[in-house]
């Protein structure tokens, strides 16, 4: 009969419920007095965590919509997983035509077809991981769609999908973080020349000027292929000692002291 994985109550100790030995229909029938509550007991034992018969066997043997909250929690963080792989598999392409905003552990430097080329292995084997976590997800729905009436047969399909997308997800926490995350370097001087190549900049000059001023910033930065800082000089909006305080990328990563900036800027040119 089925397990089910149950609530984390208030207290943070994990509890499991189950439909452990609920016999007939759940009933109860054709299990001896006692034997239910040894066997939570035992098995309480063995897991070292609080198992409990589940509040309805009835439901429990019917529904196993719990196997489907299960798994699809273990979908969420595959695919947040997959997602953060993806992200560094984009930063770190390059070196000269990517983004190369960071450079990933070399696992398996060099190809078959270019020398010197490091293969973002670990994202793609966590991207693919993913995959396969999302296509158990999809056959638990399945075989919980496919109870009926007081029965719901597919226990192979539920643990077999389970158990797998539970040890793959598992161990790529493990992997992603031992040969990936801990060896990532930022490549600082690319970032920082990419941040502030960018005309999302205008932004501060939209902010202190008025929209339609950043408007006017961002169109001179793309018609004459500068960056923004140079441009605010260049239109005399600001000399270079204000550019450099008030158009910095660092800047913006701090509302409050960039509002404190546009502030001082205003009070200092109003008075």
């Amino acid at each position: 009969m089925p397990l089910s994985c149950g609530v984390w109550p208030a207290s943070s100790v994990p509890c499991f419920r189950g439909a452990l030995r609920s016999a007939w229909a759940g009933t109860g029938l054709g299990a001896d007095p006692g034997y239910m509550d040894a066997l939570y007991r035992h098995l309480s034992d063995i897991y070292g965590e609080e198992v409990r018969p589940t509040a309805s066997l009835f439901d429990g043997l019917q529904n196993a919509d719990f196997f489907v909250t299960v798994s699809g929690l273990v979908k969420e963080v595959a695919t947040l997983l997959s997602k953060i792989a993806k992200d560094l598999r984009l930063m770190s392409s390059g070196p000269r035509s990517g983004f190369m905003e960071v450079r990933l552990p070399a696992l398996s430097p060099g190809s078959s077809i270019m020398p010197g080329k490091i293969n973002p292995t670990v994202p793609e084997m966590v991207i693919q991981i993913a995959h396969q976590v999302v296509g158990n997800d999809v056959a638990v729905s399945m075989a919980y769609d496919e109870g009926e009436l007081d029965l719901n047969v597919w226990d192979a399909t539920f643990y077999k999908c389970l158990f797998e997308s539970m040890q793959l997800v598992g161990d790529e926490l493990v992997i992603l973080r031992r040969d990936c995350v801990e060896g990532i370097v930022a490549c600082e001087d690319r970032c920082r020349a990419e941040a502030e190549r960018s005309i999302a900049l205008s932004t501060v000059v939209a902010a202190t000027f008025g929209y339609p001023e950043g408007v006017k910033v961002a169109q001179y930065c793309e018609e004459h292929g500068v960056i923004v800082k140079e441009a605010v000089r260049a239109m005399g909006l600001l000399n270079e000692a204000d550019a450099d305080r008030l158009i910095d990328p660092f800047l913006m990563t701090d509302p409050e002291a960039m509002a404190r900036a546009i502030a001082e800027f205003r009070a200092r040119i109003d008075g």
